[in-house]
């Protein structure tokens, strides 16, 4: 219907009048949409008669018009809808994208099926016709991958996610610590960077708030907040925001008794995701102590931490009996 020729046009207006009283709903969708985009085209288009580009106008309304309704019908869908959000983070985090390829196979079968909710958790087993019950082992409450990673109220008061959590932190320390100069100091909860105050110097500040890293400048009278999280990867967002929101009275009290201080909030996802934002978060926290920037093999071992440690989680999540201290740190 975009030609010049006045025969053209009726020749495709015929066909497409014909085409239309078909019931096939592939060619009625083509039809319509066309029918309906070239009006508006024909607005937008630079000029009514440059037929080239009405053509191309059309032709990408109509191919917008049929993303967005795909997109519209796939985000109710749970194991879809999870699977794009997942696609979204991952395009934003190559270092997820290359250890996948260095995992046992085990690791790497859950790696793949837990980016798509398609592990066998309580929930999926109902979803599929195998299982009526879907109350977690250790809880009780409605068992989820959510729920199984990060989310389980036994599973947290045991000290598994923690586990999680302080297998990522010793790692980061060991990066952070042995090339540091003498004004830098670092303190952590984690056994061997333990100050008087816990995490804290207590001439700094006492408080009952304990960061997961504090670093100290004696030479410009600095001190640096760093604090760790472990969340779902569709929660990585709402966890930094949580945390930034948690240690700012702190940093203003450390500013008001003389120092220099700033957070950063870093997240690393339950199952091994880093996004962009997080891995600038992680160069700063470098910068602040004078190591250089962090290697590709540090950012994929944090991923690889993460992953391996989940998986752990995952596979104990029936059992009743957990000791972290029985649990080594991953280590590789």
């Amino acid at each position: 219907m975009v030609k010049a020729d006045d025969r053209v046009v009726h020749a495709l207006k015929s066909k497409l009048n014909r085409e239309s009283k078909w019931k096939r709903k592939k060619n009625k969708f083509g039809s319509v949409r066309w029918n309906k985009n070239y009006e508006l085209a024909t607005k937008q288009a630079p000029s009514p008669d440059k037929w080239t580009s009405i053509k191309q106008t059309v032709k990408n309304l109509v191919t917008d018009n049929r993303l967005n309704f795909w997109r519209e019908y796939i985000k109710p869908l749970v194991q879809q809808g999870n699977f794009l959000k997942i696609i979204e983070l991952e395009n934003l985090d190559l270092t997820w994208r290359s250890i996948i390829y260095d995992l046992p196979r085990g690791v790497l079968s859950f790696a793949v099926r837990s980016a798509i909710d398609f592990l066998p958790t309580f929930s999926n087993l109902r979803t599929w016709g195998k299982r009526v019950q879907t109350g977690c082992k250790l809880c009780g409450n409605h068992e989820t991958l959510l729920h199984a990673l990060n989310n389980c109220p036994l599973s947290l008061n045991q000290g598994r996610y923690t586990w999680r959590h302080n297998s990522i932190l010793k790692h980061t320390l060991k990066a952070l610590t042995g090339h540091e100069n003498n004004n830098i100091l670092i303190f952590s909860n984690i056994s061997g960077f333990t100050t008087t105050g816990g995490t804290l110097p207590v001439n700094v500040i006492v408080s009952k708030l304990k960061p997961d890293i504090v670093i100290q400048n004696k030479q410009d009278n600095s001190i640096h907040l760093v604090e760790l999280t472990v969340p779902f990867e569709t929660n990585i967002s709402k966890a930094h925001e949580r945390k930034q929101t948690k240690y700012l009275d702190l940093v203003s009290d450390i500013s008001d008794n003389g120092f220099t201080c700033d957070l950063t909030c870093f997240e690393v996802g339950s199952r091994g995701l880093i996004t962009q934002e997080n891995v600038g978060r992680i160069v700063e926290i470098f910068y602040f102590v004078g190591r250089a920037k962090p290697s590709k093999k540090f950012m994929k071992q944090l991923s690889k931490m993460a992953l391996l440690s989940s998986y752990t989680i995952w596979n104990a999540r029936q059992e009743p009996a957990w000791g972290s201290e029985d649990q080594p740190h991953i280590s590789l």
